[in-house]
């Protein structure tokens, strides 16, 4: 099992028979001063599963994270790992949107969005406040 990606943006979507679609890539925020309100964006990620690991359970955790490791705020979700298609690793995408004002970032910083699945680390997006 792997993380194929994981980025930041204004918004996501999956279309039926044409693939996904990210709008306005972001890795920076320069609020007007601190503590500041986390901004709207959305968490776009793919997993990529092996044959030999199609139709296990998965628990997806998605944790924000500051520079002192202290975790702000999460998202958990469950499913099953996908089937191979065509010979090629089962894959799931995953849009997780955050709104306005769901956690306080006290400071500027190096904060991050670690992806954990059955509670291993598959990587990470980080997210500068300038």
């Amino acid at each position: 099992m792997r993380l194929v990606y994981c980025k930041l943006c204004r918004f996501a979507d999956t279309f039926q028979d044409h693939g996904r679609t990210l709008v306005g890539l972001f890795d920076d925020i320069k609020p007007s001063g601190y503590p500041a309100q986390s901004p709207p964006l959305t968490v776009s990620l793919e997993i990529e599963c092996e044959a030999a690991e199609a139709g296990r359970p998965m628990e997806l955790e998605v944790v924000f994270i500051d520079e002192d490791g202290s975790a702000l705020m999460n998202c958990k979700a469950q499913g099953t790992c996908p089937e191979p298609k065509l010979g090629f690793p089962g894959r799931m995408p995953l849009n997780i949107p955050f709104g306005q004002g769901m956690t306080v970032i006290p400071k500027s910083g190096a904060y991050r969005f670690d992806v954990l699945v059955n509670g291993v680390h598959l990587g990470h997006e980080r997210l500068l406040f300038l």
